[in-house]
């Protein structure tokens, strides 16, 4: 731990940031949602030269620090009765020319050359003509997030080149899909493209999964680098470009490619999700015709199967008036041999239409009450 090792005292503790009093100088660590920044401040004596003034923390520690280095940036405070020129700033920082504003109301002036040090600083000259501190401060803190959330942003454009070179992948496999979907004839044919179109839905997802969040993030961190800078009120001096003038115009493209590659994701998603729309809308058509077939079918089927019954139901009718008739044959041979004298063929001759007619009006009648 740092402060064990510099023997330095923890001035304020929390759960978002630690403040340790180190020699003449502080370091304040603040944990943020997705990074952690870390501010060491010194009072130190002369003019600016461009170079840190880290001695008092150890190199090793520095390099100990856990994660990916995303912005170093070095803000050197002076205050100045009369602010000094360009030619002046630039030959402090060891550039011909250096971008400047005066600041929060003409009470400061900010100039940086943007050029990354040997040391890997970004360089920033602050001069006050104001001694408020907490005026100042402010000031410094917005310069801070300026950057600091102007480099998370660039985060972002990593992950816009990252997945160009599929999503153009992607867009040519959908564009060869469109264009067969004309030929397609067959059940099997349908399968396959339905298949290939849920494959390319699957990896869209994917890349959606990978750099949405990044690209809302750096939608985020754009937005605040702007309301920063907007709270810096700056004005323009004459003969150099503006601070915000030039990270805008750095940082803007980057921001464009972003949200150009968000969009471009999110189109790419509709219109593979349209695309299976409407392969599954030409399968539900041809799945409605092919069940109209198989209705019409059926109710051909049954309509046969309906006048065949007809046709037993006549058959049975004469099979049991002829069994009936039969029965009634057997009764009076019966009587005949007790001493009747019945002329049986008049009698079953006489019996045969009234049979008939009695059969058919029952049976119809039992057919209606299953039907109903």
């Amino acid at each position: 731990m740092l402060a064990t090792r510099l023997s330095a005292d923890i001035q304020t503790s929390g759960d978002s940031h630690i403040v340790l009093t180190v020699g003449s100088g502080s370091l304040r660590v603040e944990f943020h949602t997705e990074f952690t920044e870390y501010t060491f401040t010194k009072n130190t004596i002369g003019e600016f030269e461009g170079e840190p003034a880290l001695d008092t923390i150890p190199d090793s520690w520095l390099s100990s620090i856990p994660g990916k280095t995303v912005n170093r940036l070095q803000i050197h405070v002076e205050t100045a009765v009369e602010y000094c020129e360009p030619h002046v700033a630039a030959r402090s920082f060891g550039v011909d020319k250096v971008m400047a504003s005066d600041i929060s109301d003409d009470q400061m002036r900010v100039w940086s050359d943007f050029r990354v040090a040997a040391q890997g600083n970004t360089r920033i000259l602050l001069q006050c003509r104001t001694d408020d501190p907490a005026r100042i401060g402010r000031a410094v803190q917005r310069i801070i997030d300026i950057e600091n959330y102007r480099m998370l942003a660039f985060i972002g454009l990593e992950k816009a080149r990252s997945i160009s070179p599929p999503m153009t992948l992607i867009e040519q496999e959908l564009e060869s899909v469109m264009r067969r979907f004309a030929d397609i004839d067959s059940i099997q044919d349908e399968k396959e493209t339905l298949a290939e179109l849920t494959n390319l839905s699957a990896q869209v997802e994917l890349l959606k999964a990978k750099s949405m969040n990044r690209f809302r993030a750096t939608e985020a961190y754009s937005e605040i680098m702007s309301d920063r800078l907007s709270e810096l009120r700056e004005s323009k001096i004459e003969g150099c470009l503006s601070f915000g003038g030039f990270l805008l115009r750095r940082s803007t493209p980057a921001f464009h490619t972003c949200k150009a590659a968000k969009e471009r994701i999110l189109d790419l998603s509709l219109r593979v999700s349209r695309a299976t729309e409407l392969l599954r809308t030409r399968i539900d058509v041809q799945l409605e015709e092919h069940n109209q077939l198989l209705l019409k079918s059926v109710d051909h089927r049954a309509s046969l199967q309906n006048r065949l019954q007809l046709t037993i139901e006549w058959f049975s009718v004469f099979a049991i008036s002829v069994y009936l008739l039969q029965l009634g044959k057997f009764v009076l041979e019966a009587i005949n041999e007790n001493g009747a004298n019945l002329n049986i063929s008049l009698i079953i001759g006489i019996a045969t239409p009234a049979v008939l007619v009695l059969v058919a009006i029952t049976i119809n009648l039992i057919r209606r009450r299953y039907n109903e």
